[in-house]
């Protein structure tokens, strides 16, 4: 039997966001501990701002997006695509594998992105290691720094 394939990251597109409250998503913002702006100031979703002039997300100056998918297990496999942009060097998308305890990474991927105005699609396919419970992704940048981020999928192999 076939089954549809699931995004596993929700609100991928960013679209959600726009009309609800914060506690009523995923996607979590939050700063650098060295950053001294408001959240709302580094880290949001706008209409206009993602891949083909949809709504996305920007991170900027310090800013930290993230969210957890739970269930992960050892051995399952996952494919991650994303389309993103960075004015200026230092934004990275970072997925963590985490354990049930600790809630600490043990095995992390870092995509860092290029320094260019135009939209590029990232991504790649992990296996789940030992003792995993949960996918951390994050979003993040460096002071002077701006990323845009759309189309966040999460697929399981």
């Amino acid at each position: 039997m076939a089954y549809p394939e699931i995004n596993k990251a929700s609100d991928g597109d960013f679209e959600y966001i726009l009309d609800h409250a914060q506690n009523d998503y995923a996607w979590k913002y939050g700063r650098l501990s060295t950053e001294t702006q408001n959240v709302i100031d580094v880290c949001g979703a706008e209409a206009g701002l993602g891949h083909d002039d949809s709504c996305g997300a920007f991170i900027k100056d310090g800013g930290y997006l993230s969210q957890n998918i739970d269930s992960t297990y050892e051995g399952f496999g996952y494919d991650l695509s994303f389309q993103g942009k960075s004015l200026g060097a230092g934004s990275k998308v970072v997925v963590n594998f985490v354990n049930a305890y600790t809630s600490r990474a043990i095995e992390s991927y870092t995509f860092p992105l290029d320094d260019a105005s135009a939209w590029k699609k990232y991504g790649g396919a992990f296996i789940a290691p030992k003792d995993s419970y949960a996918i951390r992704l994050e979003a993040y940048t460096q002071t002077g720094t701006t990323m845009y981020l759309d189309d966040v999928v999460v697929e399981k192999l």
